[in-house]
């Protein structure tokens, strides 16, 4: 993969032989006349850009990056994880439509499909198995899609994707599955039967959250067993051409080309900051164990899922959750800390800590966010590049 995320064709050979793809930061591209515009706009002249809103060089090379690391039939950059998630769900169901969820999911994520999503006619069915093995059973003939993260964030409960994949094969609905704790190069989703993968990009894929962006990786499913997509059923994606030319056009969630340039260089050196930050999370969950921490950490032999996690991940991630007994004492832990930084992301180049039950999950009521397995003594670790003997010392002096 690290070849691959370092060589890729431009959408166009550079002019000037650039080794780096240039950030074309403008709205507007100017044509030779009106009948070239009209036949770029109908979208019959390849790799023509009309408007940044709806296509841009910089963006288009960030995407052809990520499908030729991934090998997926297409990409789609969007303006963030959210906005990912929404679109992809938005393309595949409408009113009247249910999509079966596993309810261990980021918090916005859980507010977007509880809340927006049935607003809008579109039923969510939640399962309640920790590793999504009773969704199979929700799915019926208005089904559009089978909803779960590979890892859930901060529950890091890790789906049996084996299981689902088969399912929505036989049900001929794509798997839609958040991998933003488990990005390119920790999970192989083509692989393992994933038709649809979106992650936050802001996470791993930036290389410091230094932007903000999101990505629909799609492998390819049944898409003329979709309602939705069969309009587009001419086009050589379905699936990419409704996300192109109604979602992404109209809502106008597309990524900015400043933020596509972050993130062609961000993947550069993607798989050697996750083989850093997945021995660091290791070696601190290991070490706080034996110190007597209570510790969630799919990597370790105690975590109930972690011959599952073996199976299906090349590593475990960063995200490293400890349960210091109550409210009082993970404020205690965050108050104190001088090398953790107090903030929320994931996959940061900087150790980050933060309290789910108060932040994330702070706008749900209390029964909301104990159904959710979310509890008040947990802090959530997302681990960096730092040395696992500063960030032990940290933790110990912040509790001394």
């Amino acid at each position: 993969m690290v070849t691959k995320t370092l060589h890729g064709s431009y959408p166009q050979p550079d002019p000037y032989g650039a080794l780096r793809m240039p950030m074309y930061e403008t709205a507007a591209f100017e044509f030779a006349s009106a009948a070239q515009m009209k036949e770029a706009f109908a979208g019959r002249l390849a790799g023509r850009p009309t408007y940044s809103r709806v296509g841009n060089p910089t963006v288009e090379a960030f995407e052809r990056r990520l499908a030729t690391m991934t090998g997926a039939k297409a990409v789609l950059a969007s303006a963030s994880g959210m906005a990912a998630i929404s679109q992809t769900l938005l393309a595949l169901a409408g009113a009247g439509d249910n999509i079966v969820a596993s309810p261990w999911l980021f918090g916005h994520t859980y507010g977007l499909l509880a809340q927006t999503l049935r607003q809008m006619g579109i039923e969510v069915r939640f399962g309640k198995a920790k590793d999504g093995s009773d969704l199979p059973a929700l799915i019926d003939e208005k089904t559009r899609a089978i909803f779960v993260e590979t890892l859930s964030n901060p529950q890091l409960f890790v789906a049996d994707i084996t299981l689902l994949a088969n399912a929505a094969k036989e049900s001929r609905i794509p798997l839609v599955v958040d991998t933003t704790a488990t990005p390119p190069g920790l999970f192989d989703a083509k692989e393992r039967g994933v038709a649809i993968e979106v992650l936050s990009a802001t996470k791993a894929l930036s290389g410091g959250g230094s932007v903000v962006g999101g990505v629909i990786v799609d492998y390819g499913f049944d898409y003329g067993a979709n309602p939705w997509l069969r309009p587009w059923e001419g086009a050589p994606n379905p699936l990419m051409a409704k996300l192109r030319k109604e979602i992404v056009r109209n809502f106008g969630s597309m990524m900015s080309p400043l933020h596509a340039e972050r993130f062609l260089l961000g993947i550069e050196t993607l798989a050697l900051r996750l083989a850093r930050m997945n021995t660091t999370a290791y070696e601190l969950a290991l070490l706080l164990s034996q110190q007597g921490f209570t510790i969630n950490y799919p990597g370790l032999t105690s975590h109930p899922d972690h011959e599952r996690a073996k199976a299906l991940f090349h590593g475990f991630g960063s995200l490293v959750v400890v349960d210091v007994g109550s409210e009082e004492q993970a404020w205690r832990l965050i108050d104190g800390v001088k090398v953790l930084r107090r903030a929320t992301n994931i996959h940061d180049n900087k150790s980050l800590i933060i309290h789910p039950w108060s932040t994330i999950y702070g706008e749900y009521d209390e029964a909301t966010k104990r159904s959710l397995m979310i509890t008040p003594g947990e802090v959530r670790i997302s681990v960096g590049l730092e040395p696992v003997s500063d960030l032990i010392e940290d933790i110990r002096q912040a509790l001394a």
